[in-house]
């Protein structure tokens, strides 16, 4: 019934999935429940089980043709997860074929927590995928912005977690247990992840896009580092730590203030670093969709627009829902220009798998409020197969 593909998109022939007389068996359950997804496990189900009476899933809503841009320029653009193309022809082969469907933007995830993604071993040596990159990205002028992690260590190089865990570099949760995230209060943390970030932009990206810029919502950060950080930022110690900094503690809010203000002097500290050598190369953050929320996590974006300390912001609107599209769209527009606000549609995130009609109400909805673009997470077979083919044929 189906086979693997792989890491560049060909065909292995390793079966995925076999059915017989008697049964079903899957290599992997498909975990999301795209409509392709649905599709498959709802033949198998009449296959098997016929005395069900289960019927067809209908076809697929055709969406209706989309509104034109109303903004010059709009950005349509793609997260790609990962650090290769995952074509049978490599970066041109993906970025012809995401030309075609009028994608003019790609996020690629070229760095984490200063390890860079971008090169893997090769048979003699290292192979470096960004060049190519670039060169099948200049052929159709697709912009492609540097996708970095912040803080999370997720992908990062194993002996550089280990070294920064023996150095006592990471975050630690109320109890004093580690967590696999960068502790944005310790100056050689910010130095690693900017110092690491100019070099990726001084390779000839469009832009540098940070992710994870933000705390862990309130399991984090309570380390030594952040104490001390903290009681020096108000001018007295702490009595109780971390009890007094905790949810309902007595110092909960300018704790609060005092992990926006961390995170913001980074950003500042970072655009500043990339304003000295590439000038010209932008910088953009995914955001939680709601200013509220990403306060919460100390990710307050909509200062860094307001000052000026990153070019547009993405915030990740990843919903089935199109009533709590509009409403995250509003609450977004109340606190920062539409021109600085690229969407983020959830057509394949965990939160949201988004069928041809529903995201081409999303982007409708985006392009009748005059916002600079929207962005789709994520890249994969489902929109370059089905989605993209659909809303830009």
């Amino acid at each position: 019934m189906a086979t693997w593909a792989d890491d560049t998109g060909r065909n292995t022939d390793i079966p995925a999935c076999v059915l017989t007389p008697r049964g079903a068996w899957f290599a992997h359950v498909p975990p999301l429940a795209y409509p392709s997804a649905a599709a498959l496990m709802n033949t198998l189900a009449r296959s098997l089980c016929p005395d069900l009476g289960l019927a067809p899933l209908p076809p697929p809503t055709v969406p209706p043709p989309l509104p034109e841009a109303t903004v010059a320029n709009e950005i349509r653009a793609v997260w790609n997860p990962l650090p290769t193309a995952r074509h049978p022809r490599g970066w041109r082969g993906l970025l012809d074929q995401l030309a075609a469907r009028r994608v003019n933007t790609l996020f690629i995830h070229w760095q984490s927590a200063a390890t860079p993604l971008y090169t893997h071993p090769g048979r003699r040596a290292s192979v470096d995928t960004l060049e190519e990159a670039l060169a099948a990205a200049g052929r159709h002028q697709t912009a492609l912005h540097a996708w970095g992690t912040c803080w999370r260590l997720e992908g990062a190089a194993p002996a550089l977690i280990t070294r920064l865990t023996r150095e006592d570099r990471l975050m630690r949760d109320a109890a004093g247990n580690t967590l696999p995230w960068l502790c944005p209060s310790l100056p050689e943390n910010r130095a690693l992840l900017i110092d690491s970030l100019r070099t990726l932009a001084r390779r000839g990206v469009a832009g540098i896009h940070l992710d994870y810029v933000r705390y862990p919502e309130t399991t984090g950060c309570y380390a030594p580092a952040t104490r001390k950080a903290f009681e020096t930022a108000r001018g007295q110690p702490v009595a109780a730590w971390p009890a007094d900094v905790l949810p309902g503690g007595a110092l909960a809010a300018p704790f609060a203030e005092f992990r926006r203000a961390t995170l913001t002097a980074f950003v500042r500290e970072l655009r500043a670093a990339l304003r000295d050598v590439t000038p010209g190369v932008a910088l953009s953050a995914a955001v939680f969709p709601t200013p509220a929320a990403a306060a919460e996590r100390g990710q307050e974006w909509p200062l860094w627009l307001r000052e000026g300390l990153i070019d547009f912001a993405c915030p990740m609107i990843y919903t089935e829902n199109p009533s709590d599209f509009s409403v995250w769209l509003t609450e977004c527009l109340a606190v920062a220009p539409a021109e600085k606000l690229v969407i983020g549609i959830g057509s394949g995130a965990d939160e949201s798998q988004l069928d041809a009609a529903a995201t081409a109400e999303q982007i409708s909805e985006v392009r009748r409020r005059g916002l600079a673009g929207f962005a789709f997470f994520a890249l994969d077979d489902e929109l370059i197969g089905t989605l993209l083919p659909a809303l830009f044929p």
